[in-house]
């Protein structure tokens, strides 16, 4: 096994509120997909030696894993870190499809996010089945492919679960929400009564979001993000400075002079003339 498996399993052994930590801020590399056919009465026993074991069940189960009792019905999904001891009591037949996967460039340093051992996906889950089923027609052909869509429903999972304080990488949904609303109305007035309101939290409550996470205020970040979007289209595209300034929310040239000289230290044009120097 490698050391860096070895490394998530001492951190995953110990779970609390039925979800483990896992380090879902690098890619997962795929080694196995595919369906396993089960049997009703057929009990099954077995730890993943090396991998994390990712399983979409359209059947009824009791589940345990290292001891601990998760009852499996239609529309639940499940995540189990390698090494654990796994135990099925099948009580319906059914296909079993699943996603087995490591994570080679995780290390020490690398964050980690609450994901449910199982949660029941509900009205989602034959969304996210037929997410899988396409990674497992992916698999031979673009292997890229299929593991991207595999963090992404991975990542879903986590954020469904909802914030947990523990893990690095968790997100409020509220300030998810906010960042998203921020990232896709950039070019427009962006005020954060109107974000903590769509939010549906105070603006004191949003501005202490951002400001664990950020280290700012609401208005610092957008402020930031504007002024680093500008830079980037600056120093990396041909589009007029006219052009950018609207882009970022700032249309007004005058004010957008003036803003990228006090947060970067130069104008747009000689950020641009430096740059082609």
């Amino acid at each position: 096994m490698a050391s860096n498996q070895h490394y998530w399993y001492k951190f995953t052994m110990s779970w609390q509120d039925d979800r483990w930590q896992a380090p879902l801020a690098t890619r997962p590399q795929l080694v196995s997909v595919g369906s396993n056919n089960f049997t009703p009465g057929q009990v099954g026993r077995w730890r993943a030696l090396n991998f994390w074991c990712f399983n979409l069940y359209r059947y009824e189960a009791d589940l345990w894993v290292e001891g601990k009792h998760y009852p499996i019905r239609e529309g639940c999904v499940s995540l189990i870190p390698p090494l654990l001891e796994m135990e099925y009591h099948f009580k319906t037949g059914a296909p079993q499809t699943h996603a087995h996967h490591v994570y080679p460039e995780a290390h020490a340093k690398t964050p980690l996010t609450a994901v449910p051992v199982v949660l029941d996906l509900g009205r989602e889950f034959d969304r996210v089945y037929r997410s899988i089923e396409e990674l497992v027609g992916w698999y031979s052909l673009n292997r890229t492919r299929a593991e991207v869509r595999l963090w992404e429903v991975l990542w879903e999972l986590a954020e469904r679960a909802g914030p947990v304080a523990a893990g690095p990488e968790a997100i409020h949904p509220a300030l998810a929400g906010a960042l998203g609303s921020i990232e896709r109305n950039l070019s427009r007035p962006l005020r954060v009564e109107a974000l903590a309101e769509e939010a549906d939290i105070s603006q004191n409550h949003l501005t202490r979001l951002f400001q664990a996470r950020f280290q700012t205020s609401v208005v610092g970040y957008i402020r930031r993000l504007r002024t680093e979007r500008a830079r980037h289209l600056l120093l990396h595209s041909t589009q007029t400075v006219k052009s950018i300034a609207a882009q970022v929310g700032i249309p007004d040239l005058h004010l957008f002079n003036k803003v990228m000289r006090r947060e970067l230290g130069k104008s747009p044009r000689a950020l641009r003339i430096g740059k082609a120097s």
